[in-house]
């Protein structure tokens, strides 16, 4: 099913360029915002877990397009100010195996299609959409969807305020073990510095831009 690419400087290309043409989407831009900063985390976090440099550089490309296949839901699903119908949800979960297929034909290699496939699995086997459980679920998917989920309680969506650092992180800790591998708990607490240091700046950049 996977196959490997020696090529992926120009596959980021390709999709940067994608990327740019969204900004006159701001629904779009949104998601690549998500992105751009789910990937930033996903360094950190790579970082503090001791793996190789390249192995860092790739587990962050790979979470720069984990939510790609957003692109292909309904807006009006992405941004519902309430709870999704049970309809609702099946559509957004099908945001991976649509990113996936995308990736895929693009001929992005596994751990990219891995991320974009797998970010959404949980560590009990909760998750969507092939229901994989502990080490069967690959790490850059694991290392993302913590990122992920961090980033997406930071956030303020018009669907929800956004929480603190420190709210966030309560929330996250009590996930490891159901949701997260309990054995990636100690480097996301490693982590958790450069965390809230990337944040602060994030929030700084984006109070500028409000005042100009």
């Amino acid at each position: 099913m996977y196959y490997q690419t020696g090529n992926q400087f120009s596959r980021i290309f390709m999709f940067e360029a994608m990327t740019a043409q969204s900004r006159f989407v701001p629904d779009l831009d949104c998601i690549d915002l998500h992105n751009e900063r789910v990937s930033e985390l996903v360094t950190i976090l790579s970082q503090a877990i001791g793996l190789a440099e390249q192995k860092i550089k790739e587990f962050a490309w790979a979470a720069r397009v984990h939510d790609v296949g957003k692109r292909f839901i309904s807006e009006d699903i992405r941004n519902k100010p309430g709870k999704l119908s049970q309809p609702e949800f099946n559509k957004m979960q099908a945001h991976c195996v649509a990113g996936y297929q995308m990736l895929y034909r693009l001929g992005y290699d596994e751990i990219f299609l891995n991320t974009a496939l797998y970010h959404h699995e949980n560590w009990d086997g909760s998750g969507y959409p092939d229901g994989l459980r502990e080490d069967n679920i690959p790490l850059e998917a694991q290392v993302c969807s913590i990122c992920d989920v961090y980033e997406a309680l930071r956030a303020t969506r018009c669907y929800k305020a956004s929480k603190t650092h420190k709210e966030a992180v309560k929330i996250i800790l009590a996930l490891f073990g159901s949701k997260f591998n309990p054995k990636l708990r100690p480097f996301f607490v490693k982590a958790l510095p450069e965390f809230e240091k990337l944040e602060s700046l994030i929030l700084a950049d984006s109070q500028a831009q409000l005042s100009v």
